[in-house]
């Protein structure tokens, strides 16, 4: 019995032996790229095993009853793969390096990437880098002779119009030939044009019936997938990129008939075709081509309505024993149409800034192109339907929070800022439910700015009261308010954000034309002009015009400012602005000293038939000249398009209170905050919008963790 009791104490110590030696552990780690970034996403597998896990938002992982005697393997696409053992470690934590080859070889295809040595299609990649190489006006053009199999033809000459994009020929006689574009993984039904090329990654383009494979019937004629740029985690950066340039005709001209060559040559033609297509006689012959020239050329009913030789009809017209215009004709006009629709030396600009970055949680990149991007489309910033830009903007937003995983609420308004002790700790909120109370650590005001509020301009800018606005009716300062009752101090409340040129649609209401400003003359209710409108700054010419009679003016410009402008083509269809083929005729249905403006308007057309670079009045350049009738007027008078002042905030978007102290867990952000450095000019609250944006989301997340 004592030999049994032996054994088994044998058998028992050696089994507790080796499962003292086979112990598993759990593991846990980090993994990150060679700048310290968190990596998403890598893979984490027992080497030998099934047993893997895929790191989380923030590069970490943990697995658990791994052997101590096992090997780690760590992978990520474009990132070379490491093996690490495990031994008794508890904490691994990884640096993975970049795998250059790896990267080269990488094509994004329909859901997901592929390697170029493992897609069996025909596809071709173009970097975002050699697209910014070539300045052109938009994507399609950028991309020409890049890829082999690929046709990109331009259009038909409308300014603005994207090329027309052929994958491998024309697949159907019927249907469109027109490749699928998919951006950022999501088909994209709109102009290219839109898309700045400098925020393009990469472009792959799928030219054989893999890509019908990939995306189904729509990708019949070949697919080109867009990736664009993402931020990384770095300090912000802030880039601009500037191109001007002079856009000539590649081929010379060719030599085209003037107007009284065209006249005798139509001539001859009718006088040829009734003598030997009717038998008639020299004389008859011309005869019948004088009584018809007016009815070939004019094509109205009256023929005379478009011969230019106002001292002879079309009947008299030609010498019929010699078959020329008479010597004495003098012609009313003689204009050179293609000179008037073509430009042999038309500027080019291109200005682009971009802001990237990033930080543990979010990248984020942006990038913004002025309306000198598009002075060669001649078309200014509207949505594809003509809407609002606002609901097209929630969209995406509610669409990548949803992506994210990120809860969120509409239709309910904050009524009130909650604080314990100075600080902030949530928002009271009402719904058409009823109230309720969202505790949070800390709490992001944007808001937006007060222009609708009655309440708060009485308080800072009472001249405003009762002034037009183009800003939306939610813009009631609410934010401003609530952030004031718990003790916040306020900034630049007095700043107004100044639209002058705009219609007066009703008394609280009012339409930006800021579009025409190339283009417009501006002459008061005297019927002078009273500014530079030329002039840089916007409240400069808004003062200058706040000292006219009614505080208003016309808005000036002719024929070709509309042809231009496709937005101020359907403000002018709506009715806003008053159409005359005459300046005598426009000054008869305006409000204006008619005699005087008659005479502003005339000096200022003499200067620019005379080609003169300065406008006589003010000695400034004419952009562009008015020399195309009819013209147009509309009623224009400086109006709030937003505010600027709001919460007083430090360097991190913190709020403060009166004494300059912090309220903690309380933030603000965009036109909601105020800053001391506000200047009432274009743009600066976009970039105020943006970067405090950032600054205040990363703070505020910082905080509550």
């Amino acid at each position: 019995m004592n030999k049994i009791a032996a054994i088994l104490w044998c058998i028992l110590s050696l089994a507790w032996t080796t499962a003292s030696w086979a112990q598993n552990v759990a593991v846990s780690g980090k993994v990150t790229g060679a700048n310290g970034e968190a990596i998403i996403g890598a893979n984490v597998l027992v080497e030998g095993t099934t047993q893997g896990i895929t790191t989380n938002v923030d590069g970490d992982y943990t697995l658990t009853n791994v052997p101590a005697n096992a090997t780690l393997v760590v992978s990520y696409l474009g990132y070379k793969t490491e093996k690490i053992p495990v031994g008794n470690k508890t904490r691994i934590d990884v640096t993975l390096r970049e795998d250059t080859a790896e990267i080269e070889g990488v094509m994004v295809v329909a859901y997901g990437t592929a390697k170029k040595e493992s897609f069996t299609g025909s596809a071709a990649v173009v970097k975002g880098g050699e697209l910014q190489k070539r300045v052109v006006g938009n994507v399609t053009k950028s991309f020409e002779g890049t890829v082999a199999g690929v046709q990109v033809a331009s259009g038909g000459g409308q300014p603005g119009e994207a090329a027309s994009v052929i994958i491998r020929g024309i697949g159907s006689v019927n249907a469109s030939a027109t490749p699928l574009y998919v951006v950022d993984g999501i088909p994209f039904d709109g102009s290219l044009s839109a898309i700045n090329p400098a925020d393009i990654e990469t472009m792959t383009v799928l030219k054989d019936a893999s890509a019908g494979a990939l995306y189904g019937a729509r990708g019949a004629n070949g697919v080109i997938v867009i990736t664009t740029k993402k931020g990384k985690k770095d300090k912000i950066r802030i880039s601009y990129k500037g191109n001007v340039g002079i856009a000539s005709r590649a081929i010379p001209r060719y030599d085209l008939v003037d107007m009284k060559d065209y006249v005798e040559m139509s001539y001859e033609a009718l006088r040829n075709s009734a003598q030997y297509g009717t038998g008639m006689d020299f004389e008859g012959a011309s005869r019948y081509a004088a009584a018809n020239l007016g009815q070939q050329i004019g094509g109205l009913k009256n023929p005379e309505y478009y011969n230019p030789y106002k001292n002879y009809t079309w009947e008299t017209l030609i010498d019929q024993s010699t078959g020329k215009i008479r010597s004495d004709a003098k012609a009313a006009w003689n204009e050179n149409w293609l000179d008037e629709i073509s430009d042999n030396s038309a500027i080019r600009t291109e200005h682009i800034v971009s802001v990237n970055g990033g930080s543990e949680r979010a990248n984020y990149v942006a990038s913004l192109v002025p309306f000198g991007r598009f002075q060669e489309d001649k078309y200014f910033h509207i949505t594809k339907d003509g809407s609002a830009p606002g609901p097209h903007i929630m969209k995406a937003l509610k669409a990548e929070v949803e992506k994210q995983g990120i809860p969120y609420r509409l239709n309910s308004k904050v009524t009130e800022i909650l604080s314990d002790h100075g600080k902030a700790i949530g928002v009271e909120v009402s719904t058409p439910e009823g109230k309720y109370k969202v505790l949070s650590k800390a709490v992001i005001v944007a808001t937006g700015g007060f222009s609708a509020s009655p309440e708060l301009l009485k308080r800072y800018a009472p001249d405003w009261i009762g002034r037009p606005t183009t800003g939306a009716s939610s813009l009631t300062g609410d934010g401003i308010r609530m952030a004031q009752a718990i003790g916040a101090d306020t900034a630049s409340m007095e700043q107004i954000k100044v639209n002058y040129l705009c219609h007066p649609l009703t008394k609280k209401d009012g339409v930006s034309l800021t579009a025409i400003t190339p283009y417009t003359v501006l002459v008061n209710h005297d019927g002078k002009r009273f500014v530079d409108e030329n002039h840089p700054s916007i409240n400069f010419k808004s003062k200058a015009m706040m000292k006219q009679p009614k505080h208003e003016a016309y808005a000036v410009v002719d024929q070709k400012a509309m042809d231009n402008l496709k937005l101020m083509r359907n403000y002018a269809d709506a009715g806003y602005f008053v159409k005359a083929d005459t300046i005598p005729e426009l000054a008869k249905k305006l409000d204006v000293n008619q005699k005087a403006f008659i005479e502003t308007m005339d000096a200022y057309i003499k200067d620019c038939k005379e080609g003169l670079k300065n406008d006589k009045a003010f000695g400034r350049k004419i952009q562009y000249p008015m020399l195309n009738p009819p013209y147009y007027a509309a009623l224009v008078t400086p109006s709030m398009q937003s505010t600027y002042g709001g919460i007083k905030t430090n360097t991190k978007a913190e709020a403060l209170d009166t004494k300059g102290h912090i309220i903690p867990g309380l933030y603000a952000a965009g036109a909601a905050s105020g800053h001391e450095a506000y200047a009432n000019e274009v743009g600066f609250a976009a970039i105020i919008g943006l970067t405090y944006g950032r600054i205040a989301g990363e703070n505020a997340a910082a905080y509550a963790k």
